[in-house]
């Protein structure tokens, strides 16, 4: 059973930087979970930016989403979350 508590591992920078791409390679190679960008989700699946109304559900799935993976994490003993982006960034 995992001693510590799951690290969650965000990486902020601009678009297009390769946040993504680094986040699933280091969950890869450490054994870890990853967690998506909800923002990046939703844009791609409506081909649009959100309007006002809808950024703080986004902001609160992603921190759902990442509440989630810790929990995982835990149940099994992985040591790492990662993610491309950070609540406080969404939206």
């Amino acid at each position: 059973m995992l001693q510590t508590k799951p690290r969650l591992i965000c990486l902020i920078g601009a678009e297009c930087t390769g946040k993504t791409t680094l986040a699933q390679a280091m969950a890869q190679e450490f054994s870890g979970l990853w967690v998506p960008e909800r923002l990046r989700l939703f844009c791609e699946a409506l081909q649009r930016t959100p309007l006002q109304h809808e950024q703080s559900d986004i902001l609160e799935q992603q921190a759902r989403d990442e509440k989630v993976a810790l929990e995982k994490a835990t149940d099994q003993g992985q040591y790492f979350v990662f993610c491309d982006t950070a609540p406080l960034l969404t939206a």
